[in-house]
């Protein structure tokens, strides 16, 4: 791995973007909406870029940037984007794409294999026939979240009774409506990703049919209020389209107890769908793979190479167990996507789309499973050594137990030190505004970066601290600047203290 370029200032490698530059001042040097009349060259054009937005980015390859879900890339990563740059393929059809997207069709049914445990022989004769299709790829997990509850609702109709025909001319309200149902549900995780929420506004269904489930103590789906919201879907005539888990949830990294959920879903026949997007790399480590028990037996999984996989952004994948249930969604032209073609825009949401697959092939042979498995087992050690960090520290609380490689914590003010762990509203109330303040503080002074949150805590939604520790670049070192860092910036916005009350206390 190699850290991205940015061309910064001299200095730049010590900042995760130019300090001390807020939004308002910023947003004033991108107020002109004038096309330029004549063309500059492009060496002027990179040197304005230079002055103008480089420093002004955010160094997500920096080490101390562990805020959010995107780091740094591979060194063949960019070198690999600008070849699929240059050769400009659209894989939405054969004809614009022939070979790529037969390597498009190789790599889903390579990852088809890894999540959904099949033999090798189960592949020689579908692997490159048209009729089976093992996902899709899309620009990000959101749109592949929606493809598949997409699909799940078609397949939910088809099975019901209604045509794929009358279903495309009728649309699914009427088809429900007939099916004597009074509407539909999805059933999901209360930590779903904000995906399915834009899933339930396209899909018409309103947010009041998005029913969220409760949690357990490690904030995990209740899995008694799973079947006690089914029958209340029962008993009100609720078509459930889908049951929804999160398999690394993005506040938390929570992963549902999958193969319990897959049980509940297969007795109701209900498509049970997996949000793996950050997660599922788990499923390369031998060690850490027990993690994702029972996601081999969901109808599809939502799996983001552009995360732990360290592809450049782009590379989200939704996978189907069955091969045909594509068929269920898809649209047909005459000039392209005809059916039993290869072309994949037939089951794509987006259509002209770059080769992301590219990429992905790339990591896979250059990293290998083995290359990948490291990379997860390496940010479980970072895990550890962060938790032993905030445990030797007085003004630091650990929330939860992280089950993956992100992690919670807040900061807790000198004055309420020894009242916990049940505070009152008054005083959570000011342990929230200290997180804010020193979040918002860090990121402005641009030395390092966490990112924050509001998550539930004990029947109450709580502000914390969230670090994503996947970056293999990240040290012991840098784990205990960001700290420092935060409690530095902590000593004054929080507490008060001078700047040289801080460095007295530091020295």
């Amino acid at each position: 791995m190699a850290a991205s370029s940015y061309d910064f200032a001299p200095s730049a490698g010590e900042w995760i973007t130019a300090p001390d530059v807020p939004l308002e001042q910023l947003k004033e040097r991108f107020v002109d909406v004038e096309i330029p009349a004549v063309p500059a060259s492009f060496e002027a054009y990179r040197e304005a870029l230079r002055d103008d937005l480089l420093p002004y980015l955010v160094n997500v390859a920096s080490p101390r940037f562990i805020g959010h879900m995107t780091s740094a890339l591979p060194e063949f990563v960019p070198e690999m984007s600008r070849w699929m740059a240059q050769l400009n393929q659209n894989v939405v059809k054969i004809e614009t794409s022939k070979a790529l997207t037969l390597l498009e069709r190789q790599v889903l049914a390579k990852l088809h294999r890894l999540f959904f445990d099949r033999p090798l022989s189960a592949y020689r004769d579908i692997v490159q026939d048209p009729e089976h299709v093992f996902g899709v790829f899309a620009s990000g997990g959101s749109t592949a979240n929606i493809a598949a509850l997409w699909c799940a609702r078609n397949r939910r109709l088809i099975d019901a009774g209604i045509g794929k025909q009358d279903l495309a001319s009728i649309g699914a309200f009427e088809a429900i409506r007939r099916l004597g149902y009074s509407g539909a549900a999805i059933v999901a995780s209360p930590l779903a990703h904000y995906s399915i929420r834009k899933a339930v506004a396209v899909m018409g269904l309103g947010e009041q049919n998005l029913v969220l489930l409760e949690q357990d103590a490690g904030r995990r789906v209740s899995l008694g209020d799973l079947e006690q919201k089914l029958r209340w879907c029962e008993e009100h005539r609720k078509l459930v389209i889908a049951i929804v888990a999160v398999a690394g949830a993005t506040e938390t990294g929570t992963i549902d107890p999958l193969a319990d959920m897959a049980r509940i879903a297969a007795k109701r026949a209900i498509p049970f769908h997996v949000d793996a997007a950050w997660g599922g790399a788990f499923i390369f480590s031998d060690r850490h793979r027990y993690l994702l028990d029972g996601i081999s037996l969901a109808d599809s999984i939502t799996f983001c190479a552009h995360k732990q996989m360290f592809s450049a952004q782009g590379g989200s994948i939704c996978l189907f167990r069955d091969t045909n249930v594509a068929h269920c969604a898809s649209v047909h032209a005459d000039y392209q996507a005809r059916r039993g073609s290869f072309d994949m825009g037939q089951y794509t949401l987006e259509g002209s789309r770059p080769a992301a697959s590219l990429l992905v092939h790339a990591i896979l042979h250059v990293l290998s499973k083995q290359g990948l498995a490291w990379l997860v087992d390496n940010s479980m050690e970072k895990v550890a050594h962060f938790k032993r960090l905030l445990a030797s520290s007085s003004g630091f609380e650990l929330i939860g137990e992280p089950q993956t490689n992100i992690v919670n914590y807040r900061y807790i003010p000198v004055a309420l030190r020894g009242y916990g762990p049940m505070y009152s509203e008054s005083e959570s109330r000011k342990i929230d505004e200290a997180v804010e303040a020193i979040q918002q503080e860090q990121f402005l002074r641009g030395r390092s970066f966490v990112s924050r949150t509001r998550i539930s805590d004990g029947g109450r939604k709580i502000a914390v601290f969230r670090v994503v520790l996947s970056n293999p670049l990240i040290t012991h070192d840098d784990l205990r600047a960001v700290l420092e860092d935060q409690e530095n910036l902590a000593a004054s916005v929080v507490e008060g203290r001078t700047q040289t009350e801080i460095y007295r206390s530091a020295g």
